[in-house]
C-alpha cells in the first residue's frame, strides 16, 4: 500500500529530507532561534545544546539560510574529532584559503583574513562548530587566541558551538576559564515537550496536505513517550508507524501501531 495515496500526502511527513513552509516553533525553537538573532547583532560566542536529535542542527541550518550572504560569510565544520591544526586548515579552507603548512603561519593567516573580512569588507565570519563535544582542548585554547582582536576589545565574528548537553560540562572545566567568560549565549536545549507533541504533529501533517486527523491522541502520546522528547526518535516513530498503518489500512492510527514501529525502530 503506498503511503502517500493511502494518506492523501503531497510529501512523506517526519522525514529528514522534507523541507516545510516554516518549522514547528516549539519553547525551544523560539527561545533558540532569538538568541540567535541577538548573538548577530552582538557577535561572539554563543553555545547552543541539548540531547541527540532535539533539533539543534536543524534551528541553526534555519538560521544561516536567512543571513545575508553579502554581509556574513559561514564556514560550517562537523568533523571535531581532529588535531589542532587540521581544525585550523578546515577553517582556512572555509575561508577560501589555501593554508600555510606551519601552524603559526596558518593562524596568522586566518586571524589577517577575519580581521579583513570584518573591518576592510564589513562581512562578518559566523563559523559553526557541530559535535561540539568532541573538540580536542588544544582546538579549545586556539578558539580562544583566534578570538583575540585589538587586544581583546573587539568582537569581530560570530562563533557557534552546536553539541550535546555534555559539552557544557567540558567549558565548565578550569583550564577552559577564559573561553568561557568570552560566552555571550548559553541556550541548553529541553527537547519537545509532552503538551507540544500533538501540534506538532498536526503542524507536519499539514505541512505535507493532510486535512485529516491520522494519528489518534493516544497514539502521538505513545510517540512522545517513546521519544522522550527527542524530535529525531519520534519522527523514526511516527514514519514508520504510517507505513505500518498503510499496509493495515488504518485510520487513525492507534496506539499498537506506534508499538509495532518502535520494535522495527529498535532493531535498527
Amino acid at each position: 500500500m503506498d503511503v502517500k495515496t493511502f494518506y492523501g500526502f503531497s510529501k512523506m511527513p517526519f522525514r529528514k529530507e522534507t523541507t516545510y513552509t516554516k518549522p514547528f516553533e516549539s519553547e525551544d525553537v523560539a527561545n533558540m532561534t532569538d538568541r540567535l538573532k541577538y548573538l548577530k547583532t552582538i557577535k561572539g560566542i554563543g553555545v547552543f545544546t541539548g540531547p541527540p536529535g532535539s533539533g539543534k542542527t536543524s534551528i541553526v541550518r534555519d538560521y544561516v539560510n536567512k543571513l545575508n550572504r553579502s554581509l556574513y560569510h559561514v564556514i560550517y565544520i562537523a568533523m571535531t574529532t581532529v588535531t589542532a591544526t587540521e581544525f585550523l586548515r578546515q577553517v582556512a579552507y572555509g575561508l577560501g584559503l589555501e593554508p600555510k603548512n606551519r601552524k603559526c603561519d596558518l593562524f596568522k593567516q586566518i586571524h589577517e583574513t577575519i580581521e579583513s573580512l570584518s573591518v576592510d569588507r564589513k562581512v562578518t565570519p559566523v563559523l559553526i562548530l557541530d559535535e561540539a563535544q568532541y573538540l580536542h582542548n588544544a582546538i579549545l585554547h586556539d578558539i580562544k587566541m583566534l578570538l583575540n582582536f585589538d587586544f581583546d576589545s573587539k568582537n569581530r565574528m560570530i562563533l557557534i558551538f552546536v553539541g550535546e548537553s555534555g559539552f557544557n560540562g567540558i567549558l565548565g572545566k578550569r583550564v577552559h576559564d577564559a573561553l568561557r567568560q568570552r560566552i555571550v549565549i548559553n541556550y541548553d536545549m529541553q527537547g519537545l515537550q509532552k503538551d507540544e507533541a500533538e501540534d506538532y504533529v498536526q503542524h507536519c501533517l499539514k505541512e505535507c496536505g493532510c486535512r485529516e486527523p491520522i494519528f489518534a491522541p493516544e497514539a502521538i502520546n505513545a510517540a512522545w513517550e517513546i521519544g522522550n522528547g527527542s524530535v529525531r526518535r519520534m519522527n523514526n516513530i511516527l514514519e514508520k508507524s504510517l507505513i505500518e498503518g498503510a499496509n493495515r489500512k488504518e485510520k487513525p492510527i492507534g496506539t499498537d501501531t506506534i508499538l509495532a514501529a518502535q520494535q522495527e525502530v529498535e532493531l535498527v
